[in-house]
């Protein structure tokens, strides 16, 4: 089952692999905890020749940890994946959004606007879909 946003999957508590038990043949779950909060998370996205919808990218993710400790995670990149080409969105801690794409602009970051002021659409670039979202640790809820 695919999931609206990554917040959705982080809080789920057990997910369904594709894998059977050799004993029982019974479906196998995982749990997904951490002891600690890593400085930085990255998910891989599904892509599109999988036959899944993009997750909506959230700015901030909030993720507790096995002690139920909680911090916020801040969105701080997207790689995008099409046309056999990876470009990427590089977000500061101000929210300003700049674009990368090593084949144009000379290879320079150009800038797309801040997320704070600017509707600015995460789920595509051009032609191109997210294929890594990267959060960083912000701050302790």
């Amino acid at each position: 089952e695919p999931y609206s946003c990554i917040s959705d999957w982080i809080h789920q508590h057990y997910h369904l692999t594709r894998h059977l038990c050799i004993q029982c043949k019974n479906n196998i779950y995982i749990k997904f905890q951490t002891d600690i909060h890593p400085p930085i998370i990255a998910f891989q996205l599904s892509q599109p020749d999988q036959g899944r919808d993009i997750p909506y990218i959230e700015t901030t993710l909030a993720w507790s940890d096995s002690s139920n400790k909680t911090v916020n995670y801040q969105l701080y990149g997207i790689i995008y994946f099409g046309e056999a080409h990876y470009t990427a969105r590089i977000i500061d801690s101000e929210g300003k959004v700049w674009y990368y794409d090593g084949m144009t602009n000379g290879g320079n970051l150009t800038y797309n606007g801040n997320l704070n002021t600017t509707n600015i659409h995460l789920e595509r670039q051009g032609q191109k879909r997210p294929a890594i979202v990267i959060y960083a640790y912000a701050d302790e809820v």
